[in-house]
């Protein structure tokens, strides 16, 4: 038992380390645990079909893991690198919802599939 569970961490281990050496999407998803958490607040909310806006998103993530600030720099970023989309929301126009690009949204359903398969 205690080589299967070494061999599902050495599994993940190897493919963090091999998507977080990208400069690319990969790279900014590993960047911190904040960056994590944001994508897959954005991720989880496109596939359920909801809208995620900044405050929804700094509701979610405590304050001891990411300041707003924060939260709002890799938003920026996020739409600097084309890795989210930010449009107003349909039922509240002041509202800006995040979703992600086409290249994060493949991404991400690569990825859970790969973790599928590791866990």
């Amino acid at each position: 038992m205690k080589n299967k569970h070494a061999a599902v961490l050495s599994n993940f281990l190897g493919d963090m380390l091999n998507i977080s050496t990208s400069k690319n999407f990969p790279g900014f998803f590993y960047r911190s645990r904040a960056h994590a958490m944001i994508v897959l607040i954005i991720t989880k909310s496109n596939i359920k079909k909801e809208n995620m806006g900044f405050e929804d998103i700094c509701t979610i993530i405590p304050k001891y893991v990411s300041s707003r600030t924060t939260i709002k720099t890799i938003l920026d970023h996020g739409i600097k690198y084309k890795y989210f989309t930010k449009s107003n929301s349909t039922i509240d126009k002041r509202k800006k919802v995040y979703a992600p690009s086409r290249e994060m949204n493949i991404f991400m359903l690569e990825w859970i599939s790969r973790n599928n398969k590791i866990f």
